[in-house]
């Protein structure tokens, strides 16, 4: 509030100097015209009191000469760059002489008191009126008023005063010259209010014509009809106008057309306010622009009669724009479709062959079962092992296509993560565990281990989890707690004995196509994927993943099902 009390009053300091300014170059004028009236009046005078007043004419002619002389140089002064930079001094220069005169008069001429103190007093008066003075430079003079007359008074015999003693006479000059400068205040206050308000007005006036004028958007008033009443430079450049706009029909139908017109129109008169109606002008002789039209029904008090106001846009870049983004988003989608296409051809493409592999083998081994050296049987595993790793891969880039494609399927039912999800995984992974010598232990801590989510997704989360596990672990064991928090949230860690992961590469473990060991003479098999695969499935499950490790010393994993809509059943597991 009182930072606002003082913008207002820096406004207004601000607007008073203009005043002050303008006071100035409006001096010059009524000072000519004062100047000629005072050389015309001396004139008069000089020729009547030099005829009535023979005894002291050559005093009172030289007295009058006097000021037509001042009046006469400030005349001629005012129109120079002297008299434009200090009217002010011009003008008190004048009164000053104006007063002298009449004082040398009232010495010379003591009858002739009061009609020459009211003379003067009302030469004061009007030209503080005439000039528009500001306060402080009546009050100076109205003491040049003062100390003339006064003196005058003082210098003359008592037989003069107009009063009983010279102190009421002074007395009562005071008293008028008071009241004098008292009127001429409270007109300069209320003068000051007019200048200020009309400033303002001027200045309002003139940002909204400059906001008319520079506008980038078309403005225009038109009639019921459709006739333009007036507008800005950016409405004839929107739409081409080579004519008067006086003479344009905004229901053209080069622009707005006759249907989309009388639309508008109907709504408009139901009390309606238009607000983004966009169209297209469709001119022959130029490019189809389209615009954006926003528009009101005003009652025009000037006009007396009710008008369309309102503004045009060209959104024609914005369009193309919109165009091209839409083009491209076709493009993509069709790109991402052709992607996934592929990509399921070529799984099939590699996966049929890598089966019949698989299948071929096993046959062989069981075949040649007591026939096979350790040579050959370490073949055989090397062949079983690379082919899984293919059909591994395989998945994963297919699921990871769909995932960033936006194409996987989300199926929400309700399953047993111990049952429905991590026994069939430990049976898929019985083989290599035995080969590794290593222990998997299920943990089923709580009672209810049933959710509402995506059976296949979360399958891949812990078919991911337990991979890595199973991959990076060679002494020790590996052990899957499923349990539920303290909130009753569906949680699952998969703890392992395992290699660890460093700490600087910790903040990188769910970037795609990324490993701790990159190159092709890294130890370990893979292709960056799995971890990506497990962030991005926890999000479309709405479950949340941490991960703790140590170097060397294993790493902890626990995934939390953020599930409201989950069904609490207690459901008995055989």
């Amino acid at each position: 509030m009182k930072n606002q009390r003082n913008i207002n009053n820096e406004f207004n300091c601000i607007e008073f100097e203009r005043i002050k300014e303008e006071n100035k170059k409006n001096l010059i004028n009524p000072l000519k015209i004062i100047s000629v009236l005072t050389i015309i009046s001396g004139l008069f005078a000089l020729v009547f009191e030099v005829k009535y007043f023979v005894n002291v004419s050559i005093y009172v002619y030289a007295f009058r000469f006097f000021v037509i002389t001042i009046a006469f140089w400030i005349m001629i002064l005012s129109g120079f760059e002297f008299g434009k930079k200090y009217p002010n001094l011009l003008a008190h220069s004048l009164l000053i002489s104006i007063l002298l005169s009449f004082g040398a008069v009232i010495i010379l001429l003591p009858t002739t008191l009061i009609v020459n103190s009211q003379i003067s007093a009302l030469i004061i008066f009007t030209a503080s009126l005439f000039l528009s003075w500001e306060v402080k430079n009546q009050i100076v003079v109205a003491i040049y008023y003062n100390l003339i007359f006064g003196s005058t008074i003082l210098i003359n015999k008592s037989e003069v005063y107009f009063q009983q003693n010279i102190f009421a006479s002074v007395l009562f000059v005071l008293f008028l010259s008071i009241m004098s400068v008292a009127i001429a205040a409270i007109n300069y206050k209320y003068r000051r209010t007019a200048w200020l308000n009309t400033f303002r007005l001027i200045d309002s006036q003139r940002k909204f014509q400059e906001i008319f004028e520079n506008s980038t958007d078309g403005i225009f008033q038109a009639s019921l009809a459709g006739k333009i009443i007036i507008s800005n430079p950016s409405f004839k450049k929107l739409i081409s106008l080579t004519m008067d706009v006086s003479d344009y029909d905004i229901s053209d139908e080069k622009f707005l057309g006759k249907n989309n017109f009388n639309t508008i129109l109907n709504l408009l008169i139901q009390g309606k306010q238009i607000t983004d109606f966009t169209f297209k002008s469709d001119s022959k002789d130029s490019e189809i622009k389209h615009f954006n039209l926003s528009c009101q029904l005003r009652n025009d008090s000037t006009l007396g009669a009710y008008i369309i106001e309102g503004t045009i846009r060209d959104i024609t870049p914005q369009m193309k724009v919109e165009e091209s983004l839409r083009l491209a988003k076709d493009k993509a989608e069709k790109s991402d479709k052709l992607k996934s296409t592929f990509l399921s051809q070529i799984s099939h493409e590699i996966r049929t062959p890598v089966n019949a592999i698989l299948s071929s083998i096993e046959y062989l081994r069981d075949e040649l079962q007591n026939d096979i050296n350790e040579e050959v049987s370490t073949t055989f595993k090397i062949i079983d092992s690379s082919s899984r790793r293919i059909i591994r891969t395989i998945h994963l880039m297919l699921n990871h296509a769909e995932l960033q494609s936006g194409t996987y399927k989300y199926m929400r039912s309700k399953f047993d993560l111990y049952s429905d999800c991590m026994l069939l995984i430990l049976k898929d992974y019985d083989g290599l565990l035995k080969e590794k010598d290593i222990l998997l232990n299920i943990h089923k801590i709580t009672d209810d281990s049933h959710i509402i989510a995506d059976e296949y997704s979360v399958s891949q989360i812990f078919n991911n989890l337990i991979d890595n596990a199973i991959k990076y672990t060679h002494v020790g064991g590996i052990d899957v707690l499923i349990d539920r928090d303290d909130d009753g949230r569906p949680t699952v860690e998969v703890i392992d004995t395992g290699i660890g992961i460093s700490s600087d590469y910790l903040p990188n473990l769910f970037k795609s196509f990324t490993q701790e060991e990159q190159g092709f003479t890294r130890k370990y098999d893979g292709n960056g994927l799995g971890l990506s695969l497990v962030k991005k499935y926890c999000e479309l499950n709405n479950a949340t993943v941490k991960i703790a490790s140590r170097k060397h010393e294993g790493t902890r994993v626990k995934i939390t099902f953020h599930n409201p809509g989950e069904i609490r059943e207690k459901v008995k597991i055989s």
